[in-house]
């Protein structure tokens, strides 16, 4: 294949179903701030599956999330060779799956809580603060694992802001410990 002559499009996204998955079914294609809508897709989604699913409890929502991960390191490696670009900038499932990693964290809450998480992970996605900018660049074509060590930072400035305002906020304590 010509990686060259590549376009990333809709029709491109839906010939190998692999590709729609890695770029957020369709999220990715967004022509500015591809990240962001990828982010608010996946906040949108949890919030569909939270009133379809209501009774799925943390552990469930960890191993789904374990299993996605998993789905995501296969199809945006597959993306990501078709285009030649092993982190371009529309794959945006590892986004979907680390949002999701903190909304199991901090929900139940309100919406203003879930804003404000919203918001930070951007910020931690964007600017890539202290050691983060540099494990970005050593794993440059390890994505997921990068984005994990960030979100793991994240999650630990966001569950103190959290603290004993969530029953999730005591097991995301036991992980980090």
């Amino acid at each position: 294949m010509n990686n060259d002559r590549i376009q990333v499009c809709a029709e491109w996204l839906w010939e190998r179903p692999i590709r729609a998955i890695a770029f957020g079914f369709g999220a990715g294609l967004a022509p500015t701030a591809p990240g962001t809508v990828g982010t608010l897709w996946a906040w949108a989604l949890a919030l569909v599956a939270n009133i379809f699913f209501p009774e799925l409890d943390t552990l469930t929502l960890l191993g789904l999330l374990l299993a996605g991960f998993v789905l995501g390191v296969w199809a945006c490696g597959h993306a990501g060779n078709d285009l030649g670009q092993p982190d371009h900038g529309g794959m945006v499932w590892d986004e979907m799956i680390a949002f999701w990693l903190i909304l199991v964290f901090i929900m139940p809450t309100g919406f203003l809580n879930q804003f404000i998480a919203f918001l930070l992970f951007r910020f931690f996605d964007a600017v890539k603060p202290g050691p983060i900018h540099s494990i970005d660049n050593f794993f440059k074509h390890c994505v997921f694992l990068f984005v994990c060590v960030r979100n793991s930072w994240f999650l630990l400035i966001f569950s103190n802001f959290m603290c004993g305002c969530n029953k999730n906020v005591d097991l995301l304590y036991l992980f980090l410990n």
